[in-house]
């Protein structure tokens, strides 16, 4: 070991913007390894694409020359367009995205968090660790983690899908046929209203609050948990409800 680096770091870092196009029809997919993510829609930007890359080792001649040569990696197919995090030791790339439409965007992030606004269409999140903020969407939207806070807002979705291994799960002012299914955190849902809805958990609360009747069916389960549900008066919809070492809490009157 060289003296004085034992348990220290040096870091070099490198910013890089450039426009970004997305045709209409086709899918922006942002692959990333290490570093947060933000992709927002919205008419009146630009688009443009922001990486700030920030290398980490014991070499400082090293770091700086990784630095100077870092660039984006940016590919077009028919049907996609993929800004990808090269596949470097000790490079982090927080990324940056603006674009003037609302694309479908799908994710693929191994550690850090992810923030999406405004997108439309079949948009898909995997992580594995990492937060994840939603607002916006328009289609249909699916997300798989394995560990990190998932929280959606102010969307109108055809279909969401939600699987979560561990953290919690806040849905707030969204309207979809909803199914989430985690297995350690609570589930919020705020204001939300949909066609059909089902809630499967092994540990953790569920609580729902719909401010629009549903038309189909509720199914909540959990294992350990408290299950509660607030609905509006004209309510007619089918309700199962299962807490095996929990607490169901009912004050509505039901009828067959």
């Amino acid at each position: 070991l060289k003296e004085g680096k034992f348990g220290f770091f040096e870091s070099e870092t490198r910013k890089i913007e450039q426009p970004l196009s997305v045709s209409s029809g086709k899918t922006l997919r942002v692959e990333t390894s290490s570093g947060d993510l933000k992709v927002v829609c919205d008419p009146t930007s630009t688009g443009s694409v922001t990486a700030n890359a920030t290398f980490r080792g014991d070499d400082r001649e090293t770091l700086k020359k990784n630095a100077d040569e870092f660039s984006l990696v940016i590919e077009e197919s028919d049907h996609f367009v993929l800004i990808r995090q090269p596949d470097q030791a000790g490079l982090s790339v927080d990324f940056e995205v603006t674009l003037p439409e609302g694309v479908a965007v799908e994710i693929r992030s191994t550690s850090g968090d992810t923030e999406i606004v405004g997108a439309k269409g079949a948009n898909k999140i995997k992580a594995t660790s990492g937060d994840i903020k939603v607002s916006g969407l328009e289609g249909s939207l699916e997300v798989e983690t394995a560990s990190g806070d998932i929280k959606i807002e102010e969307s109108k979705l055809s279909l969401l899908t939600v699987e979560n291994k561990s953290g919690d799960v806040s849905l707030k002012h969204v309207h979809a046929a909803t199914t989430v299914r985690t297995a350690s955190g609570d589930v919020k849902l705020e204001k939300c209203g949909g066609p059909s809805l089902s809630v499967d958990g092994v540990s953790g609360d569920i609580r729902v609050h719909l401010d629009e009747a549903l038309s189909g069916s509720a199914n909540l389960r959990t294992v350990n948990g408290l299950i509660s549900m607030e609905v509006p008066g004209n309510s007619d919809f089918r309700l199962q409800a299962s807490a095996l070492r929990g607490e169901v809490v009912c004050n509505l009157p039901l009828e067959e």
